[in-house]
């Protein structure tokens, strides 16, 4: 699947908004990857399917154009976004010291602010908080 095909241009207003949502600093971040590649052979979902969407790279380049208002919230874009495993190895194997790990997190949780949860969504939620998490308190 090319970059293209997983993406779909957002309207002139999506600038705007994803601007408010997007810090300076992520914005700052986002860019301080060079594009080398050296992340690649270190991610373990890349190597596996070898789609680009899928490298640090790629999804690097999918939440800038989510904070430059250029792409939407599509489920393609958010199934490449979830396929990361957090691992961080891109972050070892980045010479440009990219944050990734900080970035991607900064990403799912504006894109789970602007999400309306689905009934059942909102009633798993529920549970687990009130049936797993009885005592709150106990956590800190």
């Amino acid at each position: 699947m090319s970059h293209a095909s997983a993406v779909q241009e957002s309207p002139a207003t999506a600038a705007r908004t994803a601007a408010a949502i997007f810090p300076p600093e992520a914005n700052e971040l986002l860019r301080s990857c060079v594009h080398c590649g050296l992340c690649l052979g270190a991610c373990p979902t890349y190597r596996e399917n070898g789609n680009e969407n899928d490298s640090p790279r790629g999804r690097l380049y999918l939440m800038k154009g989510l904070a430059d208002g250029r792409l939407t919230a599509t489920e393609a874009v958010t199934a490449h976004l979830d396929l990361c495993l957090d691992c961080r190895a891109c972050e070892t194997a980045c010479p440009s010291g990219v944050r990734y790990g900080r970035i991607l997190e900064s990403t799912r949780a504006m894109l789970v602010e602007r999400k309306k949860p689905s009934w059942s969504e909102r009633a798993l939620r529920a549970l687990v908080f009130k049936q797993l998490f009885t005592r709150p308190e106990a956590l800190a």
